[in-house]
């Protein structure tokens, strides 16, 4: 009987390792794909104003934007630049908020063919900077990079990190931070949006799309338009 016992015995802890074993690989399944993510370069067939024309419902606002901005349009087309597209979401919420104002003041409502063009190119430039910059140019630099716009040449900044996942300090998604300084070095000033999705590459550009809650302009929208 005794016997019998220790057989059941190591049966059930044989059964509880194998047991504990699933356990393990099952939450080491669940981990690894959040483990050292990455985005990976994307390669587009065009240029950087063919990428956006492909994708024209995310971004029709820019599109429009560039069609009355000859010279931007050119740059996307010729020029090495990194671009920070804004989308859609982007230029809704700067107009919703704007044209708010505008109406409670019972000035006329102002749209995207319409707004003052000179003020429309300043704030679109700074979402352009020269030279391709893919994340591996700046992920070294711990307190990120001062970078100019094209034309303008507004003192902007990139700062690269990655999010913790799973319990992994910097194993999760990559994080690119894009800001204006304000041509100050004071950080508690600047305007800052992140980036949600990175290296997208084209013939002449590395793209960052930016984030849907960030609104175009840097905080600079309402007050540049509402004139």
């Amino acid at each position: 009987m005794s016997k019998m016992k220790m057989r059941i015995n190591k049966h059930i802890a044989a059964l509880f390792t194998l047991l504990l074993a699933t356990v393990c690989l099952l939450s080491c399944k669940d981990e690894s794909p959040y483990y050292n993510v990455e985005n990976k370069l994307q390669q587009f067939d065009g240029n950087a104003l063919a990428y956006l024309r492909s994708n024209a419902p995310t971004y029709d606002s820019l599109l429009k934007v560039l069609d009355r901005l000859p010279d931007l349009k050119d740059t996307l087309q010729n020029q090495q630049v990194t671009l920070f597209a804004p989308t859609n979401e982007n230029f809704v919420s700067a107009l919703k908020n704007l044209n708010f104002y505008r109406k409670q003041e019972g000035k006329t409502l102002i749209n995207l063919g319409n707004a003052n063009l000179n003020e429309l190119e300043v704030m679109t430039c700074k979402y352009m900077v020269k030279k391709q910059y893919l994340t591996d140019d700046f992920k070294s630099f711990l307190e990120g990079i001062y970078v100019r716009s094209i034309k303008i040449g507004e003192q902007m900044h990139i700062e690269y990190s990655k999010e913790n996942a799973s319990g992994y300090v910097g194993g999760g998604a990559q994080i690119v931070r894009y800001s204006d300084t304000k041509e100050g070095f004071v950080r508690t000033y600047w305007e800052r949006s992140q980036t949600s999705a990175v290296n997208i590459k084209t013939d002449n550009a590395v793209i960052y799309v930016i984030s849907p809650t960030h609104n175009f302009g840097f905080n600079e929208f309402t007050s540049r338009l509402n004139k």
